[in-house]
């Protein structure tokens, strides 16, 4: 699939978005979760964030969206297809600027 200029041009800059430092913040906060009551309760937490999403501000969105990314990549017990739904569903939800800083934060 052909990146539009928009995409092509934030993969560029991808360093100097804000959400990308607060997606390694949680990359590293997440890697550093090692019992599985943690990983169930930052998973319980990610979920009740989601069935909120209704209500959420595009700010709580786009920290939301970055934070299930932050999840899928951190390579713990996250690789499950609620995940990748979730991101999704979040991803509909922002207005198109936050979809273009969740675009580069994750690539997707």
């Amino acid at each position: 699939m052909k990146k539009s200029l928009l995409e092509k041009i934030l993969s560029a800059l991808s360093n100097n978005i804000p959400a990308k430092g607060l997606s390694n913040y949680l990359y590293q906060q997440i890697q550093q979760l090692t019992s599985q009551k943690d990983i169930e309760a930052f998973s319980a937490n990610l979920q009740e964030r989601v069935k909120n999403i209704e209500s959420a501000s595009q700010f709580e969105l786009v920290n939301l969206g970055t934070a299930l990314y932050a999840a899928f990549s951190a390579d713990r017990e996250y690789k499950k297809g609620w995940i990748v739904d979730a991101y999704w569903e979040v991803y509909n939800k922002c207005n198109s600027a936050n979809q273009a800083v969740l675009t580069g934060v994750s690539g997707w």
